[in-house]
């Protein structure tokens, strides 16, 4: 898990999609971890991406429309953020994982 600058998130977490196995995919989550999104790879061209603290919704986008609706997410879910926590995502399972807040 690595913390990163706002400014570079959304450069960031494209190339890594690009580059994770199918089945596999990202976790973007606030500090106190209380909002996240969360993007999963269903195939070479779909994803799923779920969001987790002022909307709950989960959208099945295509590569081209992903950025966009990630560039949204973001400044909904982390309005005020500076860094964002950064982390893989092994399954399927890791999308309804809950994780420890500080």
């Amino acid at each position: 898990m690595a913390l990163v600058n706002i400014s570079a998130v959304l450069r960031l977490t494209m190339q890594k999609l690009r580059k994770t196995e199918i089945s596999s995919g990202i976790g973007l989550s606030s500090y106190k971890r209380n909002r996240k999104i969360l993007i999963f790879k269903k195939s070479q061209k779909w994803y799923i991406l779920k969001e987790q603290g002022y909307r709950n919704e989960e959208k099945i986008l295509a590569l081209e429309s992903l950025e966009k609706a990630l560039s949204d997410g973001i400044k909904r879910e982390f309005p005020r953020s500076r860094k964002i926590r950064m982390y893989t995502l092994t399954d399927s399972l890791d999308l309804g994982k809950a994780y420890k807040k500080l």
